[in-house]
């Protein structure tokens, strides 16, 4: 997802947060949903909880339920939220003795890895390129345990009309980006890559926002677009636009990071290593269910997102084209590769993305996933 659309969400959230509690002045924004309300979503302010109180797990319930809260990173497209919303509504979570609530955090300036890492919350929903950085760079204390996407769907979008088929293709026009860093590399590194020269190629950056901001900058007459396909192009046909999409990952294989990964507080993660695969069953699960039922799961990202009310449809056809990219090629569900994994980070900290460089070899675990080979 852009930092535009980002922004986007980030906003309607905290105008529905405002109008939901009447009290402005937290310093973090989140939607938080019960699993045992699972239709009914509401947006409260978070006060941020002591690591020491927190990373240990949070009191039992009642009826026994181990309490787990796991941040949302609104950086994340929300359709890859639907597995987790899936294991709430379907009882997959309680069915591991687990109470698990699910919390979209809206500050732009801070990601929901960080929210983990200080023991607000045990698990967090990120990406490679996301909050993993950061926290890998600042040795912060959390593991990333568990792939949600297997492959990065960034790359070049442009109308089918255009005759951009490929990045050198624009050489002597232009690509608009969302203005990232990120984008503007990922862009220049396929371009180099299938050929091209990246001085004959002008890099705009869009003036529109919000989540259709791809669709507007095509419409708008840029030849081509540095977007994702799971979320911009896929909005796209949605929109009723002939389109082309080229992976930047089938140029170069060191552009294949992971869009979406699940990630531990390690002081959880050591202390209730049980619990951990607990949530990792269920998620698996859950990620099943979503792919089998698109239109339903759909249904639950909007109930516990009600600024996205309006987006069911796009989503849903987000959710579709996920059904066949959780597992993917891996061999079971959540696989991360070191392999991949590296060479992501070593493309970015060549890339110079962060002001520190991300150590490789580290910060992810395959040991706690459900090793399921059927897993979809």
């Amino acid at each position: 997802m852009t930092r535009k659309y980002s922004a986007a969400l980030a906003a309607a959230a905290l105008a529905f947060a405002l109008s939901a509690c009447g009290e402005p002045g937290a310093s973090s924004t989140l939607a938080s949903t019960s699993p045992t309300t699972p239709s009914a979503s509401s947006v409260v302010q978070q006060q941020s909880e002591s690591a020491s109180s927190t990373a240990s797990g949070l009191p039992a319930t009642a009826d026994k339920k181990f309490q787990v809260r796991i941040a949302l990173d609104n950086s994340v497209p929300p359709s890859l939220f639907a597995g987790i919303y899936a294991a709430q509504e379907e009882g997959y979570f309680s069915a591991e003795g687990l109470d698990v609530e699910a919390a979209l955090y809206t500050d732009t300036g801070t990601p929901a890895l960080e929210k983990a890492a200080d023991g607000t919350a045990q698990l967090a929903v990120t990406a490679q390129a996301g909050g993993m950085v950061s926290a890998l760079a600042d040795a912060k204390p959390v593991t990333a345990v568990a792939a949600l996407q297997q492959h990065n769907d960034a790359g070049l979008l442009s109308i089918d009309s255009n005759h951009v088929q490929r990045p050198r293709a624009l050489e002597g026009k232009s690509c608009t980006t969302d203005g990232s860093p990120l984008q503007q590399a990922l862009f220049r590194t396929a371009l180099t890559a299938d050929g091209g020269d990246t001085t004959k190629v002008t890099l705009n950056t869009s003036a529109q926002s919000g989540i259709d901001w791809a669709v507007q900058a095509l419409q708008s007459n840029a030849p081509a677009v540095s977007a994702s396909y799971g979320w911009d192009g896929l909005l796209c046909k949605e929109k009723g636009l002939s389109v082309n999409f080229q992976f930047y990952a089938d140029i170069s294989s060191q552009l294949d990071g992971y869009p979406a990964l699940l990630a531990v507080n390690n002081t959880f993660l050591n202390a209730h290593g049980a619990q951990v695969k607990a949530f990792l069953r269920a998620a698996w699960r859950g990620y099943t269910y979503a792919a089998q039922y698109p239109d339903t799961a759909a249904a639950l990202v909007t109930q516990r997102i009600p600024s996205l009310s309006q987006d069911q449809s796009g989503i849903q056809r987000s959710l579709t084209w996920l059904a066949g990219k959780y597992r993917d090629d891996a061999p079971y569900w959540g696989a991360i590769d070191q392999t991949r994994w590296n060479a992501f980070y070593t493309w970015f900290n060549t890339q110079k993305l962060s002001a520190k460089s991300v150590p490789l070899g580290t910060g992810f675990s395959n040991e706690y996933l459900p090793q399921q080979t059927t897993a979809s």
